[in-house]
């Protein structure tokens, strides 16, 4: 089947398919998957070997990721938000302590059946900025 011709739920999960593998080549060790709490959904919970990295998964199909700004994919304010409380609260009720973490956005870009895969780093966590593009 075409990628673009795929239902969302099944593009959704591709592209967090995607992200998974992308995240385990860089050496992450994958903790929790669509990790809820409350009406919030951190997509991947990570340990990098430093600290507990909390992915949000942006998927787009047909386009390319640089024609476009990645900042343009960020998650909502209100988003973020959501996400760093539900980050907050993983580490008290999985970990039971406090670690260091970081907050990525993780893009994924369907294409002429291409999946393309670009992290950025440390994306809101702390006001820091857009974070690091990583390949």
């Amino acid at each position: 089947m075409v990628l673009e011709q795929r239902t969302r739920t099944e593009q959704g999960q591709l592209g967090e398919d995607a992200a998974v593998t992308h995240l385990q080549r860089e050496g992450h060790a994958i903790l929790a998957r669509n990790w809820r709490w409350n009406r919030s959904e951190i997509d991947i919970v990570s340990w990098d070997g430093f600290r507990i990295v909390f992915h949000e998964v942006k998927l787009r199909s047909g386009c390319v990721l640089s024609a476009n700004d990645p900042r343009l994919w960020m998650p909502s304010m209100a988003q973020k938000k959501r996400i760093i409380q539900a980050g907050h609260v993983y580490l008290r009720h999985e970990v039971g302590r406090l670690v260091e973490c970081q907050f990525d956005v993780v893009l994924v870009s369907l294409l002429n059946q291409q999946v393309h895969v670009t992290r950025i780093t440390d994306a809101f966590s702390g006001g820091h900025g857009w974070g690091r593009v990583v390949g």
